[in-house]
């Protein structure tokens, strides 16, 4: 009768430990961690009509989000498992930051060039007051390929800072394609999680 009772012990105590080590988790709990974890996009539209749908559908300016935070779009296709999306966004980044410097520096340089062409030299000139005497007066002395040096790196500047805002806001997928991936990610989430079906990952923007 022993020998029975301690078999039975052996036999129930996994199970038993089992479930003290891996509760089970309440729904409200699961759904929170799947809203806390699902991607959302903004700037993608479910409704209106069919001119604004393919227009946003198409469009390359959208914003990612995880849960309530927003994210980056390097981030983004980190977690929906597009390494190489994610190289090309770094990639795009990255020229339009270098863009960006190197056209504010250029505009500065080109414009104090440009002043040191104009006003940086100035030279007396004595002439007759009419009189019988002489007065002095000072006039600028031009500088003209400092000035115009100046003014044409100034532009220049000007046009990389100009490139390099629109390429920093575009993404390398459109909206379509990114509201695609928040699908199939939200959906593996929710398979993860055991959770109830997942809401539309669409955020109106």
């Amino acid at each position: 009768m022993r020998f029975s009772t301690l078999a039975l012990c052996a036999a129930f105590l996994p199970a038993f430990a089992a479930a003290q080590v891996v509760p089970s988790v309440p729904d409200a709990d699961r759904l929170a961690a799947y809203e806390a974890a699902r991607l959302s996009i903004a700037g993608f539209v479910e409704r209106g009509d069919d001119d604004a749908r393919r227009y946003n559908r198409a469009s390359f300016n959208w914003q990612p989000y995880r849960g309530d935070e927003r994210i980056g779009e390097e981030a983004f296709y980190g977690f929906v498992g597009r390494d190489d999306l994610a190289a090309q966004a770094h990639a795009r980044r990255s020229t339009a930051t270098g863009l960006t410097v190197a056209g504010v520096l250029a505009v500065a340089a080109g414009t104090a060039a440009a002043l040191l062409g104009a006003f940086g030299e100035q030279r007396e000139i004595r002439e007759p007051d009419g009189v019988g005497g002489f007065y002095t007066r000072t006039e600028p002395v031009y500088n003209y390929p400092l000035i115009i040096g100046g003014s044409v790196a100034a532009a220049g500047g000007l046009v990389a800072v100009q490139v390099a805002f629109p390429l920093s806001r575009r993404r390398a997928t459109n909206a379509q394609e990114a509201h695609d991936m928040t699908e199939r990610y939200n959906a593996e989430v929710a398979r993860m999680l055991s959770a109830p079906p997942p809401p539309p990952a669409t955020t109106d923007g």
